[in-house]
């Protein structure tokens, strides 16, 4: 392997990052809510995969790694907890003990087994009270994915340099070709150690991390961008700072909303998710190893799976909103919640209740007689960031952001200036597109696929959304970036707010209805001072007086209830992979 004094130089960073100390996880009984899924369903959402490949990870490999000291497994259910990796005890749909979310797909070229990351990874939430942990289908994850790809990659570097754990490694991953395959297997996992290590010091050359994420955080947009516009083209001056990480946002009314993404920036499903899968190193063709465009016939090639990702939004829009479990977090003051009701009706609703509408589209359910067929929509208001007074990064770098892109097309002029808007969806669309003819979808199922008819449409507005509220008591901590720590805070102003505060605990605090943020073991300090993390603005209702904040809390943990979200279309059922 090339270049032994930057391997010296970044396993001397990734050891001084790997003694961080990461919280202990208790194990605890899981209680699943009644959010309108099977078992199947979940298992389904749990395992299906997006295509995504982490750097070139293969699957047998991560089981098969130990960790940098000792010989105990890396993978074993109690260390990713450690990360904030939800643990998934099923025997049948989880033969590897690994955490909910982690799949994998087969490389059509190679043969191998890609380890992958379903939509469930970030997309499942758990809350620990009394004992036991309540499992939040569809929920935000509490994760720290930054810090789980630096202990990987130091990892996989002590066992590339030491003789002895690559030998514990090739003879578990090469079984009875071992020790004949050795060889080969050092030389592929050099590579990919080198992409692990390349990544790292590419993101600190650009200053992709002077804001940390933390638990439960990631600037999507800002890392999409890097992937599609720098990494995928290799044109470095395309890199931009991703530094506006915001809250993974809850899914369980996802395929209702006209505009999906905090600040409203993307319309179709389909090009929400290929998106994301794409800015999360699903392999796409776009220019060889020395940065020339790829001829046509091979442009554009990508393993994400748009099936699977069809099947993924079919079964998002049966789930249900959780509803608060009054068995394990305590009953509900009625009477309180009524004058709740009021105040919410008062000082939130004209805001936060969504504009429920109607909207005709080609497509229509299979079998039905009918042409086209009217959907329900909830659209959602949109705020200018001047206007609502929340950190405008987050919005601002979307919105201001522009690539050169005209390696794709030198003869369009528009692809040397493009937004950030007009790159992500001339790229995604394409890569859309080939996998929709390589599948040979009629002109009905791709309007299926994309998501009942959506047309693909990406802006760069500054404002960000008003989310519905239903299940707003599951998806602490609060506003977009998750800078305020629990809802009775966010009623109050921002200056009383705390400026400090902890997270990646998943012991939960009901009466102010978020998780625990006092100073723990392995906690994440988040410090509203830093670059995106501004706890200001969202000041409506922060003159109420406290007997009507705690009235409006207690509501709020109920909120929507009595409305159960609208049933979905028929669509073709899909199975765990």
């Amino acid at each position: 392997m090339r270049g032994h004094h930057v391997i010296a130089t970044t396993l001397f960073a990734l050891l001084s990052a790997q003694c961080t100390v990461l919280p202990q996880r208790q194990r605890v009984p899981i209680v699943y809510l009644d959010q309108g899924w099977t078992e199947h369903d979940r298992q389904s959402y749990y395992r299906t995969p997006q295509g995504m490949e982490l750097l070139g990870m293969r699957y047998q490999w991560l089981l098969a790694l130990e960790r940098p000291v000792g010989s105990q497994r890396f993978a074993a259910p109690d260390h990713l907890a450690q990360f904030g990796f939800l643990i998934d005890d099923d025997p049948v749909g989880n033969p590897d003990q690994l955490p909910v979310g982690f799949t994998k797909h087969r490389d059509a070229n190679t043969g191998d087994e890609m380890l992958d990351l379903a939509c469930a990874t970030c997309h499942s939430g758990q809350i620990n009270y009394g004992g036991k942990g309540i499992r939040i289908d569809g929920g935000a994850a509490m994760h720290d994915m930054n810090q789980f790809i630096e202990a990987l990659a130091v990892a996989q570097l002590t066992t590339y340099i030491l003789p002895w754990k690559f030998d514990h490694f090739a003879q578990k991953v090469l079984g009875v070709r071992y020790p004949n395959g050795k060889r080969e297997l050092r030389h592929a996992f050099a590579s990919v150690l080198h992409t692990f290590l390349s990544q790292g010091i590419t993101q600190w050359y650009h200053g992709q991390s002077l804001t940390q994420d933390g638990f439960g955080r990631t600037d999507a947009l800002g890392r999409i961008g890097n992937t599609l516009f720098a990494d995928r083209l290799q044109v470095p001056a395309n890199y931009r700072r991703a530094d506006a990480p915001v809250s993974i946002p809850h899914l369980w009314d996802i395929w209702l909303l006209d505009w999906a993404q905090w600040n409203g920036s993307i319309h179709q499903p389909m090009m929400r998710n290929a998106g994301t899968a794409l800015g999360l190193d699903a392999p796409l063709r776009l220019v060889n190893a020395d940065g020339e465009l790829v001829p046509a016939a091979e442009r554009y090639q990508s393993t994400v799976e748009v099936a699977a990702l069809h099947c993924v939004e079919t079964t998002l829009a049966q789930l249900q909103t959780p509803r608060w479990p009054e068995d394990v977090l305590g009953t509900i003051d009625r009477t309180k919640a009524a004058r709740g009701k009021d105040l919410y009706d008062q000082h939130c609703a004209s805001c936060h209740d969504p504009r429920v509408a109607e909207y005709h589209t080609g497509w229509h359910p299979p079998h039905s007689p009918a042409p086209t067929t009217m959907l329900p929509e909830w659209q959602v208001a949109l705020f200018p960031v001047d206007q609502i007074g929340t950190d405008p990064r987050a919005a601002d770098n979307f919105a201001n952001r522009t690539a050169d892109l005209s390696k794709l097309d030198p003869s369009d002029p528009a692809l040397r200036h493009s937004s950030a808007a007009d790159g992500l969806r001339y790229i995604t669309s394409r890569v859309i597109t080939r996998q929709y003819d390589e599948l040979g979808l009629t002109a009905a199922q791709r309007a299926e696929f994309d998501g009942f008819g959506r047309p693909d449409e990406v802006r760069a507005p500054r404002m960000y959304r008003a989310a519905p509220l239903d299940g707003i008591w599951a998806t602490s901590p609060y506003l977009h970036n998750g800078s305020v720590p629990n809802l009775y805070q966010l009623l109050l102003p921002a200056a009383q707010r705390d400026a400090t505060f902890f997270v990646g605990n998943f012991e939960y605090d009901p009466k102010h209805v978020g998780y625990e943020s006092t100073r723990f073991l392995g906690g994440f300090r988040f410090r509203t001072s830093g670059v995106g993390n501004a706890n200001s603005g969202h000041e409506y209702g922060t003159d109420m007086s406290d007997a009507d904040r705690w009235a409006l809390v207690e509501y709020l943990k109920i909120v929507g209830e009595d409305a159960p979200l609208p049933a979905a279309p028929e669509l073709p059922q899909c199975g765990p992979r």
